[in-house]
């Protein structure tokens, strides 16, 4: 599992001034294979907000994605 890659973010809700709205403030996970797609590419998706649409990643919560590490 040497080509699969970790990123952890923080997604949040904004009001209609692009203030982020507090308490709206989500912890998420990308699993991705460095192999099909580059780092830089799995930052841009979620830059943009794309990353719900690409088949290449697996979005996941980071309890989730540290449940698949070797003890």
């Amino acid at each position: 599992m040497k080509n699969v890659k970790r990123i952890d973010f923080v997604t949040s809700c904004a009001n209609s001034d692009g203030n982020l709205v507090k308490g709206t403030e989500r912890n998420e996970t990308i699993l991705f294979n460095q192999t099909v797609i580059t780092s830089d590419e799995v930052r841009e998706l979620i830059r943009s907000g794309e990353y719900e649409y690409d088949n290449r990643i697996i979005v996941t919560t980071p309890i989730r994605a540290d449940n698949l590490k070797s003890r």
